[in-house]
């Protein structure tokens, strides 16, 4: 969906897709971007099965921070590489004066703070890549839920049923009001702030979606009946419509859990999953939502400057591009992300304790 919505909304050809595409189509391609909120929802559930079959303790906060990093960063880098590359061939062939990341955005870049330090004016530079605003996001989800976890349970040990060491009452009970109170946090905040995250670069206005996730996993794995995850689901609904104007992003994560909370009803999570184009697309999605707006931004531009621009090549050039970026996200999953996925599960072979 984001895919879709950057190639469509960042094109140079878009004119003459508008001129051939009937209203509703343009107007659904203009939503592409409520698949972030999709992805929030779903990395929340993941993020929850990832980790429990481990004792959450302060060790193993700390190597699940580590073990992320092991993951996110070589991908990450590289397409900043591939950025500045093809920055540069663009000023070479286009005759264009792009800036180059300075040291000070690099920087920031490294401890995913750029549009933190950019909101307190600690800084001139968010990030380098557009996209990289919800990957800050991700990982600020990603500690807080790990940290929250080693948390509870230095303070209450469980007695009946238990996630990662935790109690499962507990977790449950912290999570859904988290979620509530961040639901209604984000019905007050600025509408615009779905689409200027550097108006709040900090998680809690969507931590409701990624907790939502953490809470469907729960209701997958037993833990749970489904109430406190339709008790989300309302209030994000009338959240959506109660505020001063529509909010579609909050629709979307309520309308990405109910169709989870159907799968897991049915028992049908697998089946729906284990299509081969979908776990393909599944393995490579982190390399594929790094590399597409590259793809999709300078080497679109390159093409446009030696291409015709008319209808037939904007059709050619655009699916051109569709394939490299899938391809460039293969190369990148099987070359870079699975040796540093596999890296990752050494270390916490090694140093983690299971359950």
């Amino acid at each position: 969906m984001v895919m879709v919505f950057h190639f469509f909304n960042n094109n140079v050809y878009k004119e003459h897709f508008v001129e051939i595409f009937p209203t509703w189509l343009v107007n659904v391609l203009n939503e592409g971007w409520l698949g972030v909120h999709v992805f929030f929802v779903i990395s929340g559930f993941v993020i929850a099965n990832s980790v429990a079959r481990y004792i959450a303790t302060p060790k193993f906060a700390l190597i699940f921070g580590l073990r992320r990093g092991i993951r996110l960063e070589p991908p990450y880098w590289f397409t900043i590489f591939v950025w500045v590359a093809l920055t540069f061939l663009s000023n070479i062939f286009l005759e264009r004066t792009l800036g180059y990341p300075p040291l000070e955005q690099i920087i920031s870049h490294i401890f995913y703070a750029q549009n933190i330090l950019f909101s307190l004016n600690l800084s001139r530079y968010p990030d380098i890549i557009p996209v990289f605003w919800t990957l800050c996001l991700e990982v600020q989800f990603y500690l807080f839920f790990v940290i929250q976890l080693a948390a509870i349970r230095l303070i209450r040990k469980p007695k009946g049923a238990s996630f990662c060491g935790v109690s499962v009452n507990a977790a449950v009970i912290i999570l859904l009001v988290e979620a509530l109170i961040t639901t209604y946090l984000m019905n007050q905040s600025p509408v615009n702030s779905r689409h200027l995250p550097y108006s709040s670069p900090w998680f809690y206005l969507w931590w409701h979606m990624f907790a939502g996730g953490a809470l469907l996993y729960f209701a997958h794995a037993k833990l749970i009946q489904a109430w406190p995850v339709c008790l989300l689901i309302a209030m994000q609904v009338g959240a959506s419509f109660l505020g001063t104007e529509f909010r579609s992003d909050m629709l979307a994560a309520a309308i990405t859990e109910t169709i989870f909370l159907l799968a897991i009803n049915r028992n049908a999570m697998s089946k729906w999953l284990n299509g081969p184009i979908i776990q393909f697309l599944g393995k490579i999605s982190y390399s594929l939502y790094l590399i597409h707006f590259v793809t999709g931004s300078r080497v679109l531009n390159l093409l446009h400057r030696f291409t015709p621009d008319n209808l037939l090549w904007a059709i050619i050039t655009v699916i051109f591009v569709f394939v490299l970026s899938i391809a460039a996200a293969a190369f990148m999953f099987y070359f870079i992300e699975k040796p540093s996925i596999d890296f990752g599960i050494r270390v916490k072979k090694k140093y983690v304790d299971p359950l």
